[in-house]
């Protein structure tokens, strides 16, 4: 269903424009314009706008979002202040990932965040969403080296390393820009319990200008243990494996390419899959192997 009157979105570290897809598929959202800094992912975006996947008056803007300048910005896409009604955008999540070095806005990238809320300020939309990895929940504006802390027999934490601080001061500097004040939300979620065949954990943060809380929808799929939730009005639907997402796929003329010794060990506690003689990976809904998944066990997850 389409909505005649729908809402103007704009959207930041837009890729391949993942999280514009989601709401333009739903009909009620008008993508407006895109900003992305990486030219094999603009020329995605045109070849989809040529293909008539994606409006052809969406404007894309291939620039690096830290030296756009908000008149550049309205210069190339005709866009003012106050008429956008949902800026989107996944800041670069690297600085955060428990999966690398955590530097924070140590790292450059971990700076971007503000860049982000500086869009906030400029476009002065009615609401946004930015999304990120989980770890940006515990990340701190200054990293201190597990072998340096205080359990090591190093000094006690100061403010600026306690786990957290970044987005509490991402926060703080939310409440002070014009335009303001915005309410914000965060939700912790699983991809793989709204149907996406993929373990892949996010943290969702949803701000508007209203003071309005936000009810995030609950889960629609889990463990297919045949018993319902007795807590769930509907019963959930059975966690999508990578089966039901490219099982119809033929391949032709395939590249064999092999695992890496480390990969070969965590393969082997993957159950093959009945495909004809492909080996899909997926999860069993048994527990990790810790011997197997070295690491993510620990974490409840992980990509694999």
């Amino acid at each position: 269903m389409i909505r005649h009157n729908r809402y103007k979105v704009v959207s930041l570290f837009s890729g391949a424009l993942g999280l514009d897809l989601g709401m333009y598929n739903t009909g009620c959202f008008e993508l407006k314009a895109c900003v992305e800094l990486v030219p094999a992912f603009c020329e995605t975006i045109r070849a989809n706008q040529a293909a008539g996947h994606l409006p052809r008056d969406l404007s894309v803007v291939e620039a690096d979002l830290a030296r756009l300048t908000a008149d550049e910005f309205m210069a190339g896409t005709g866009i003012e202040p106050g008429e956008v009604d949902v800026l989107v955008g996944g800041p670069p999540c690297q600085a955060f990932s428990t999966a690398g070095r955590r530097k924070g806005v140590e790292d450059p990238r971990g700076t971007l965040l503000w860049d982000y809320l500086r869009f906030v300020e400029i476009l002065n939309p009615r609401f946004f969403l930015m999304e990120n990895v989980r770890g940006l929940l515990s990340a701190a504006l200054r990293h201190r080296p597990i072998a340096e802390r205080q359990d090591k027999g190093g000094p006690p934490l100061e403010e600026d390393e306690m786990p957290g601080s970044v987005i509490r001061l991402f926060v703080r500097d939310l409440q002070k820009i014009k335009g303001g004040p915005y309410h914000m939300d965060c939700f912790e979620v699983n991809a793989v319990n709204y149907g996406a065949p993929q373990i892949r954990e996010r943290a969702l943060f949803i701000g508007n200008r209203f003071g309005c809380d936000v009810d995030f929808p609950g889960p629609t799929h889990g463990p297919d243990n045949g018993e319902p939730d007795m807590f769930m009005q509907d019963t959930l639907k059975p966690w999508a494996t990578l089966q039901d997402a490219i099982g119809n796929l033929e391949t032709v003329n395939d590249t064999v390419m092999d695992f890496s010794s480390r990969k070969k060990i965590s393969c082997q506690w993957f159950p093959p899959a009945q495909t004809g003689g492909h080996c899909l990976l997926m999860y069993s809904g048994n527990p990790w192997e810790r011997h197997g998944i070295p690491k993510a066990a620990d974490r409840d997850g992980g990509d694999v």
